[in-house]
């Protein structure tokens, strides 16, 4: 790694993208102390916009930088994903465990790219992996900070690795999400991923999040079970067996357990909203965990989009987004 001028780039909407970052960053500052590091907090919207600005601007944007890593988040396209690799070699990072891109790593010639990429867990637990476990000797003795296991399991739905029950990671990730504002500089401040690194015991502290989080889920719960009765529509299909699902239309966050008082009858959860520049983005969920259907692959293979087994994402046209609306069907 250069450790002149950095850029990291990371998924700025869940723990995960901005947890991975602050590991990264804690370390870079650990070892480099003269390091200049500079982030670009993205959605694959955001990077998809930035790469459709073409080579020269791309070839300007990346110029003051000596170092590019991405955390949780990749380009969609793989043809930006082998111009960075091009372009910055060995001093191009890649932390990521969405397998749409992953697959065309290997298929189009760039999974040689520093760092470390597996959809068993989540962008955090790898970035660990990267930076302090090569060996995956605390991985696979259960060693990894406590709290990165929960955050993982839940954004990987990874449960069963560390026997984790999912409630109890869904109410942590949602406490952690309240208390962090998803902002990097909450987990580097006060020596706090210094502390979990460390394995500081945060036991006590774990369990005030579960407490604190599980209070807010309840309450999130009946909301949205109140909100899929009155707006949700439930004779929506997906895929080529049309499974039962159920739409909205939002304008702010959503994950698939908005849909939880309907998982008895819907197998996935579609979620739409507006854009600021005429396009829409299509959110999919599976309701239930259920492994013989990747919203993931499929939004890649049907709206280029990509994701997670259990939640995916796509940015779809204004005319895309009203032949759904009549065939209420994705």
């Amino acid at each position: 790694m250069k450790n002149k001028n950095i850029l990291i780039i990371y998924h700025l909407e869940d723990n995960d993208g901005v947890c991975s970052c602050a590991i990264m960053e804690h370390y870079i500052r650990t070892h480099f102390k003269d390091a200049n590091i500079e982030r670009l907090p993205g959605t694959y919207k955001i990077l998809s916009d930035l790469y459709e600005k073409g080579k020269d601007f791309l070839d300007e944007y990346f110029a003051p930088y000596d170092t590019c890593i991405m955390l949780d988040i990749s380009f969609n396209d793989y043809k930006a994903m082998k111009y960075l690799s091009n372009k910055f070699g060995n001093s191009f990072i890649w932390c990521d465990h969405h397998l749409p891109i992953i697959k065309a790593s290997f298929k189009y010639g760039f999974d040689n790219i520093n760092g470390v990429r597996d959809t068993k867990r989540s962008a955090i637990l790898n970035t660990y992996k990267y930076l302090y476990d090569p060996l995956d000797e605390k991985y696979v003795n259960g060693t990894v900070p406590e709290l990165f296991k929960y955050l993982s399991a839940f954004d990987s739905w990874s449960f069963d690795t560390y026997k984790l029950d999912f409630d109890v990671c869904r109410y942590i990730n949602t406490a952690v999400t309240m208390n962090s504002c998803l902002n990097v500089d909450w987990w580097l401040n006060n020596n706090f991923i210094e502390n979990i690194i460390m394995d500081v015991d945060m036991q006590e502290y774990i369990n005030n999040l579960h407490d604190e989080g599980k209070q807010r889920c309840d309450e999130l719960d009946r909301r949205n079970a109140e909100m899929i009765a009155y707006a949700g529509d439930t004779t929506w299909t997906v895929g080529d067996d049309n499974r039962p699902a159920c739409m909205l239309v939002l304008y702010g966050g959503s994950n698939s357990l908005m849909f939880k008082s309907v998982k008895d009858t819907c197998k996935n959860g579609i979620v739409l909203k507006k854009t600021n520049d005429s396009h829409w983005t299509l959110h999919l969920y599976n309701t239930v965990d259920d492994s013989s259907f990747h919203c993931g692959d499929y939004l890649n293979k049907r709206y280029k989009g990509g994701g997670h087994e259990g939640a995916a994402g796509a940015t779809i046209s204004q005319s895309t987004f009203i032949k759904l609306l009549k065939a209420k069907h994705v």
